[in-house]
């Protein structure tokens, strides 16, 4: 479990607060079940005040194997951007190259079928004056999902975690893409409390609405582990 704070650019200067937690159970030794949640509260200049979040389910098949399946549902909102709801259904392979005691690279692909809900929320003001519809627009079907993983422990106390994504909507004549990556640290103050840093960049090439191409996120958390 942990608690953030986080500042972002949007159409204003955005802070967040907000809760997250997250429990992981190994079966059997070779799966792994993730289930996680979190929920914000975000601050939209001087007068908004919204909410994200997301839930999140994954499962892991057999990760004694170099190439393994993983399955993923999730649900999420983030109205500061305008994305009023996402739902979607993972399938990936899961390819190990390396994986030590103290450092771990994967890289995975497969598909993901998605339903997002986006509103306006997030669009600057001036190019909100000149659309003459304001409906919310609602967008289904396929998108290829890739990414690629490290994860190293860099000393008892210090461990850091990297990862780059790729997406592409399967739809002809369209194609939205969208690539990122995160890059986490952590510090290890006692034995179940940490400090995190974590910023996450993300470059939507077509978005639904109006909004900025460019997205960043930027979190400092205090992290309790059971």
């Amino acid at each position: 479990m942990s608690g953030i704070f986080n500042s972002q650019t949007q159409r204003n200067v955005v802070n967040q607060y907000g809760l997250r937690s997250e429990f992981a159970h190994r079966i059997n030794a070779h799966h792994v079940i993730t289930i996680a949640g979190s929920f914000d509260l975000i601050t939209n200049g001087t007068q908004r005040v919204l909410s994200g979040g997301y839930l999140f389910t994954r499962f892991r098949n057999k990760i004694n194997r170099v190439f393994y399946p993983e399955l993923m549902m999730q649900y999420q909102w983030f109205e500061v951007r305008g994305m009023e709801q996402k739902v979607a259904f993972t399938g990936n392979y899961r390819y190990r190259f390396i994986r030590t005691e103290k450092i771990s690279l994967y890289a995975a692909a497969g598909i993901m079928m998605e339903y997002e809900k986006w509103g306006y929320t997030g669009v600057p003001a001036e190019k909100t004056a000149m659309l003459t519809n304001l409906e919310p627009i609602h967008i289904w079907g396929p998108r290829f999902n890739s990414y690629i993983s490290y994860d190293h422990a860099i000393n008892d106390k210090v461990d850091l975690d990297i990862a780059a994504y790729y997406t592409l909507r399967m739809e002809p004549n369209e194609g939205r893409r969208r690539i990122g990556y995160h890059a986490r640290v952590s510090f290890k103050i006692t034995e179940h409390l940490s400090f995190r840093t974590f910023m996450r960049y993300m470059y939507d090439f077509q978005p639904v609405v109006p909004v900025p191409t460019f997205w960043y996120n930027f979190n400092n958390e205090l992290v309790y582990t059971f």
